[in-house]
């Protein structure tokens, strides 16, 4: 994949990633049952986003995940479309992907194990985000001086 095509995915990506969170940052403060994503009781976006681990210090975890994504859209779009490409920036996308991928994986697993749940629109960002760490990574090794 062309260095162009990987920094318009990531860009795009992170939008995808802000509509999938206020999606769910919605479904948290609507009335119980009327999420599209209440397939069954395994399958289940209302137990996760209403649930006692849907808040961190009482900030929904879908807001967070919108300022999240949003933050990974000003990098990737300053690192990637700009004039003068900043080095360090590309590298904070890095981390911050993969701080991301930590989080949502780790929230996720405790959730399920807690909940014993799944809400689709929380998978479809663990894999959003694992997608934009993965082309990052890929933005790396096409450059050898971000080692």
């Amino acid at each position: 994949m062309r260095d162009s095509k990987i920094k318009k995915s990531i860009f795009v990506l992170s939008i995808l990633g802000i509509l999938i969170a206020s999606y769910s940052l919605y479904d948290h403060y609507q009335p119980i049952g009327r999420g599209i994503c209440n397939i069954s009781e395994l399958i289940n976006c209302d137990i996760v986003n209403k649930g006692p681990y849907s808040e961190l210090f009482g900030i929904p975890q879908a807001l967070l995940g919108i300022l999240f994504y949003l933050s990974i859209t000003i990098i990737s779009y300053i690192a990637f479309f700009r004039d003068e490409v900043n080095k360090n920036l590309e590298k904070i996308l890095i981390y911050a992907s993969l701080l991301g991928v930590i989080y949502s994986l780790s929230l996720g697993i405790f959730v399920y194990h807690k909940l014993h749940a799944i809400c689709p629109a929380c998978v479809l960002s663990y894999i959003t985000i694992i997608t934009i760490f993965i082309l990052s990574l890929k933005m790396k090794n096409k450059k050898p001086s971000l080692r």
